[in-house]
């Protein structure tokens, strides 16, 4: 008898634990903002390919394009034929970009009906879905105790305030009677749209929030619209947790698993550019620079050549007819930068001179998510990003409409200049980016602007004895560095104080002083044994470099002063 108590004792006590972990019942992956360049088109299938099999499914949330430009039907249409390979069923939410952003919103629509309405038919699934009679692009269905519900909430401009009203009360009408229904059967809701919480939504909002604290389980809230990853709960329904995935180029799709768990319903994995599909993408089609527009990356200080290096900027933002927008925002003392002074600094009295200069600063990432902000933006033929602490401008601008504003200058053929912050925040990985000094290479702010992708840029490297820190950067001995990077597929660059490269296309040309220059890291030509001073090479002013090949094409050599090498 004490054996069989014992026996029952440990059976109800593994039952007990078995009960509190839960188990688990879905696994899907989500995407979002995606394909927005040439690049992106390419990385995309790979991601798809790379996807587990054993998903469920697979959602992209919206945006299949960049904001601005046409919507022509080839978009559409490419677009469609990629994710109609993904070896999962997948369903497609609508996104700002390809609908009420267009020039030519009634135009677009059709477009997308035609590519993307009921997408999921294309696969054979277990799913009986649902479709709201007055919202056909919003779904449902129960997979496995869970509710999935996916709406037609975009972000971007109000373009027909009456249809957005209407949609936001249909949306909701139907996702109250959803949760209603459901409520006793399901462990928990999955909620899928495009848009982030925010003003224009905030109706559809509001009585989301409402509706889900009656439900009383979890829900996830999961979407796209952002561009970088979120995890919280800004809702005033304590039951709801939000996710904001990452922009495709940012990062991989999320792996989210659903769990009986009450204690942690929803896990996510953000490492699936991990599967041995997408690690095999060539690393010559990784680092790049951007399709349109040029970038000038400053190693800082500047001395004699500050003003020749500044006026080659100008020249590829327009020359005379430029229109700079100044981001002091990096330094402690913003506040006191002004168009005049930056001008006098800059550029030679009666040379070659911008038409207009704006100084735009914030520290508040709600002011700068705000179209009055950003208005100086719209016209702007360059940007430059002044020095001081990097990781400031991302707490300042990423995830706003800033950030996807400063992208815009380029997508319009602009110019995108910095010097030393304002070099290291154009490469994807933000070296130095941690608040507690600049000495740390892998810091509590990772994420740069990536306007040069797959790249780590450092400056003042020779003036600093700096040489060997991308070396430590890239081998990342303590593994500090964010798993949505491939430190063997990054790319070093490392500028000297009075140099800087000039990105066009995928090449870069070194300029400024001939004592200086740019070091090249390329970790996927080191092996075991191979010593520092080999894992560089030093390319001075006049060199040229291909990004796709990471090729030298021409080298000119440099001889920094002694004392300056490691």
């Amino acid at each position: 008898m004490k054996c069989l108590s014992l026996l029952i004792t440990l059976l109800l006590g593994g039952l007990g634990s078995y009960a509190k972990e839960g188990r688990d019942l879905v696994r899907f992956c989500a995407m979002g903002d995606v394909p927005y360049t040439s690049f992106e088109s390419k990385l995309l299938p790979l991601q798809l390919a790379g996807l587990p099999r054993d998903l469920a499914f697979a959602i992209h949330v919206g945006d299949i394009k960049s904001g601005k430009g046409p919507c022509p039907r080839e978009t559409y249409e490419r677009v469609s034929g990629i994710l109609a390979k993904s070896p999962l069923p997948m369903f497609v939410l609508p996104g700002d970009n390809e609908w009420n952003d267009c020039p030519d919103p009634a135009a677009a629509w059709p477009l997308w009906l035609e590519y993307f309405n009921r997408f999921n038919r294309r696969w054979d699934t277990p799913f009986s879905v649902e479709r709201d009679t007055r919202q056909p692009q919003s779904f449902a269905f129960v997979h496995r105790e869970v509710l999935f519900l996916g709406f037609f909430i975009v972000g971007g401009k109000v373009h027909d305030e009456a249809e957005w009203k209407t949609r936001h009360a249909d949306s909701l009408t139907w996702l109250r009677a959803q949760l209603e229904s459901h409520a006793e059967t399901v462990s928990s809701a999955v909620v899928f749209a495009h848009a982030r919480p925010a003003k224009t939504q905030k109706d559809f909002f509001d009585g989301f929030s409402r509706a889900s604290e009656a439900f009383r389980k979890p829900v996830l809230y999961l979407h796209g619209d952002g561009h970088r990853w979120i995890k919280d709960r800004p809702f005033a329904a304590k039951n709801i947790q939000r996710i904001q995935v990452d922009q495709g180029r940012l990062g991989p799709p999320v792996c989210v698993t659903v769990s009986s768990n009450p204690e942690e319903p929803f896990r996510f994995d953000r490492r699936l550019d991990q599967q041995p599909l997408v690690r095999r993408y060539p690393v010559e089609g990784l680092t790049r620079g951007p399709d349109k527009g040029s970038l000038v990356i400053v190693g800082g200080a500047g001395g004699d050549h500050r003003r020749t290096i500044f006026r080659r900027f100008l020249e590829l933002a327009g020359g005379k007819e430029a229109r700079v927008v100044v981001v002091p925002t990096a330094s402690e003392s913003a506040p006191r930068q002004n168009a005049k002074g930056f001008i006098a600094t800059h550029c030679f009295p009666g040379k070659l001179q911008p038409k207009s200069v704006t100084i735009l600063h914030t520290k508040d990432p709600k002011e700068a998510d705000t179209n009055a902000f950003i208005a100086p933006l719209a016209e702007a033929t360059g940007v430059w990003f002044t020095g001081g602490r990097q990781w400031r401008i991302v707490d300042a601008y990423g995830g706003t409409k800033s950030e996807t504003a400063f992208r815009q200058v380029l997508e319009r053929g602009g110019a995108i200049g910095g010097s030393s912050a304002g070099a290291t925040i154009q490469g994807s990985f933000l070296a130095r980016g941690d608040t507690k000094g600049n000495t740390l290479m892998i810091g509590d702010h990772q994420r740069g602007f990536a306007y040069l992708e797959n790249a780590a840029i450092d400056q003042h490297v020779i003036a600093r004895g700096r040489q060997l820190d991308l070396i430590r950067l890239l081998e990342d001995p303590k593994g500090l560095m964010n798993k949505r990077f491939d430190r063997n597929k990054l790319l070093g660059i490392g500028i000297d104080e009075n140099n800087a490269i000039v990105v066009r296309g995928n090449h870069f040309t070194v300029i400024g002083d001939e004592n200086g220059g740019a070091l090249v890291y390329d970790p996927s030509t080191w092996h075991p044994g191979l010593p520092d001073k080999h894992k560089f090479i030093l390319l001075g002013p006049g060199s040229r470099y291909d990004l796709t090949k990471r090729k030298v094409e021409k080298q000119v050599p440099s001889s920094p002063p002694p004392g300056k090498r490691n």
